[in-house]
């Protein structure tokens, strides 16, 4: 288990997002879950050429590589994200992907193709993005839009004790993880 604390070197988390896994062919109708779970570790089990720090996110068909360390093999992290995701598509997948030093704005970046720095630059990143976008359950959505929020700027600006006692410790915690102000620890995937 890794977490956003472990390394003494600031951590850079790439998001691979596969929004189609196709497993034999482009034209499932029906998702089999068990046949996406066994290409997730597949695709895994490849993506550890890059990381030793993979991890799988099923529920949102994703995978995270830890790499902060791999780019002094690989160059910076968004050269290693174009040839992880030239490499991908040679093998025929479609990913979209994205670079953050969380593993929540990592999956949020990848969804809109942006590449994060430092957690300071997390929140200018991401501030125009509509709720939608986070990662929070649908009750929660619609609870923020009700309130009149749209943007993630709006709820960011809202103190987490007033968050918490409107709409639960569920999603201060997340927006915490997002930020980089708690710990976001991930089970690692081994081959």
């Amino acid at each position: 288990m890794v977490t956003n604390t472990d390394i003494n070197r600031p951590p850079q988390w790439l998001a691979l997002h596969f929004p189609h896994l196709a497993v034999d062919s482009l034209q499932l109708s029906v998702r089999n879950q068990r046949a996406e779970q066994a290409c997730l570790k597949r695709l895994a089990s490849w993506s550890y050429q890059f990381s030793s720090q993979v991890v799988i996110a099923s529920r949102r068909n994703s995978l995270l590589l830890e790499v902060a360390a791999s780019q002094r093999l690989f160059g910076d992290a968004e050269t290693l994200a174009r040839r992880v995701r030239t490499e991908l598509k040679q093998l025929g997948y479609r990913t979209s992907c994205g670079i953050a030093p969380t593993p929540e704005a990592a999956h949020l970046a990848a969804r809109h193709g942006l590449f994060i720095r430092t957690t300071g630059d997390i929140r200018k990143s991401i501030d125009t993005l509509s709720i939608d976008s986070l990662n929070l359950q649908l009750t929660s959505i619609r609870a923020l839009h009700k309130m009149g929020f749209r943007t993630v700027a709006e709820v960011l600006r809202l103190p987490r004790k007033a968050l918490a006692r409107r709409l639960g410790l569920t999603v201060s915690d997340y927006l915490d993880r997002l930020m980089g102000h708690r710990p976001d620890p991930c089970k690692t995937f081994r081959p």
